[in-house]
């Protein structure tokens, strides 16, 4: 696929797209979270962090049900629609995973204790308790990828 998008006869090329992003002030919040996803997922493979085949099957089987990509012709269909190569479909998949076994090694159940103790919740009801834990734990990995970024050259 030689375009990012296609509207009737009009294709628009991905250097375009990333032009109206960028003008639209979309295009640094989605850089940002996308190098955060690749730091994370060197991070973890310098941990030590494995990725076992049953897993990243159950990944992408999970990735393929939530677009709806039910059948082997369905999946081979998007694929080609889309022009990701199943290569890239896998790495994304195996990236995903290897950034929230960190998250998990990052955000202990310590550490979130912790955080959530020192917020004042005593009458809190439960369903907002769990939002807030939720929203620690978030907190907690966008210190830990802050000082990861600094080790990294990253230029946009």
């Amino acid at each position: 696929m030689s375009y990012a998008i296609k509207i009737d006869d009009e294709t628009i090329s991905a250097q375009a797209f990333i032009n109206f992003l960028k003008l639209s002030n979309n295009f640094y919040p989605l850089a940002r979270e996308f190098i955060n996803f690749k730091i994370a997922a060197k991070e973890a493979k310098k941990k030590g962090i494995e990725v076992s085949d049953a897993e990243l099957q159950e990944g992408a089987d999970a990735t393929r049900a939530k677009l709806g990509l039910n059948k082997a012709n369905e999946m081979q269909d998007w694929l080609q629609k889309t022009g990701i190569s199943l290569d890239e479909f896998e790495i994304f998949i195996l990236e995903h995973l290897y950034m929230h076994k960190l998250i998990d090694s990052v955000v202990t159940d310590e550490k979130l204790e912790e955080r959530f103790k020192s917020v004042p919740s005593k009458h809190t009801p439960i369903d907002s308790r769990y939002k807030l834990k939720a929203e620690i734990a978030d907190e907690l990995y966008r210190e830990w990828i802050e000082k990861q970024i600094k080790n990294y050259n990253v230029s946009l």
